[in-house]
């Protein structure tokens, strides 16, 4: 059993963990906790509502409350800001497969912001790939460093939360694509060609399709965190894409800070999932069925590093595995680093 030191709370009528809480500053799932640690199996409680003569609250609390008040000064702001980000970042993406050849994927990220109609829009350009230390490897690959020329800057609209709204200005997007197709055709020949090509303007005639195929990358999950990541002291619900152009998964997510470093703080959010689906399901993005004695497990963890007195974001990381039948099937990591 825990050593802490603790009180005995008497209970008044009316009083709930929540209203407990709320006058001592304390989170009401933390009351709830701390006390079913102490609690006989009698007096153990399950819910807000107190059917206990007495709750056990620690008693070094305020203490507590002055470090994670500190601790909180230090944070991230809890609306989204264009002053938590650099211009440019360098990015790597690797994938690894224990079925195929690892892929090493480098490039520049550009951030501009601007505001329209009290909203804030943010333009992002993607820069000088390399794929496995090659500048173009296929013509597949230079077909599609051409299109995103084309599109970019991708502009979406944000919310003071830190989410992803929609996208900004698409109709625009979608005449500029089919202005320049027919340059791209002529240089890059073929059916392959065409069907790609046919592939974005389908995507791209669908505000929601489109706008998802973004959102489910790891780049926009790690880019856009919610802001409330930030300052949740206790284990959240929270839904993660664990592949491209699938479907949210329901995670258990926690939060840890570290403030050792006399300059930055880390921020690690991790998110294991809790839902039951197969493996086939996710990565095919098909909610079916099937009963499956084997379902998906999934973990991502996401990391920040941000300047204790600028608030800004230096660099951020994010790791997702995939396991399947006690195996890691997929591993993937993403890193961006401020320039």
């Amino acid at each position: 059993m825990p050593t802490t030191e603790f009180f005995k709370y008497k209970v008044k009528e009316g009083d709930t963990f929540i209203s407990i809480g709320k006058r001592l500053k304390v989170d009401p799932y933390d009351l709830r906790t701390f006390h079913n640690q102490y609690a006989s199996p009698s007096e153990v409680v399950y819910f807000d509502a107190l059917n206990v003569p007495y709750i056990y609250i620690q008693t070094d609390y305020r203490k507590q409350n002055k470090s994670l008040k500190n601790d909180l000064e230090l944070r991230p702001t809890n609306e989204f800001s264009p002053k938590f980000y650099s211009n440019t970042y360098q990015v790597t993406e690797l994938f690894e497969d224990l079925h195929k050849e690892n892929v090493e994927i480098n490039y520049q990220l550009k951030l501009d912001f601007s505001q329209e109609n009290n909203q804030t829009i943010v333009h992002l350009y993607r820069l000088d790939f390399v794929v496995n230390g090659e500048k173009s490897a296929t013509n597949l690959s230079e077909l599609t460093q051409a299109c995103c020329a084309i599109l970019e800057p991708l502009s979406f609209i944000v919310s003071k939360k830190g989410e992803i709204l929609s996208i900004h200005e698409s109709e625009n997007r979608l005449e500029q694509f089919k202005a320049k197709r027919s340059a791209l055709e002529a240089y890059y020949e073929g059916e392959n060609t065409k069907l790609f090509l046919d592939t974005i303007q389908n995507n791209l005639s669908n505000d929601d399709y489109f706008l998802k195929q973004y959102t489910s990358t790891p780049l926009f999950q790690l880019l856009f965190p919610k802001r409330s990541w930030f300052y949740k002291t206790t284990a959240l619900e929270e839904y993660f894409y664990f592949a491209f152009n699938s479907f949210p998964i329901q995670c258990k997510t926690e939060a840890v800070f570290s403030t050792e470093d006399k300059h930055i703080l880390e921020a690690e959010i991790k998110a294991v999932a809790v839902e039951e689906y197969s493996v086939e399901d996710v990565m095919r993005g098909i909610k079916t069925e099937n009963l499956t004695d084997e379902f998906f497990k999934g973990e991502l963890v996401l990391k920040y590093f941000t300047d204790k007195a600028n608030k800004d974001l230096l660099e951020a990381k994010l790791t997702r595995s995939i396991e399947h039948q006690n195996q890691i099937k997929e591993r993937y990591s993403l890193t961006l680093k401020q320039t």
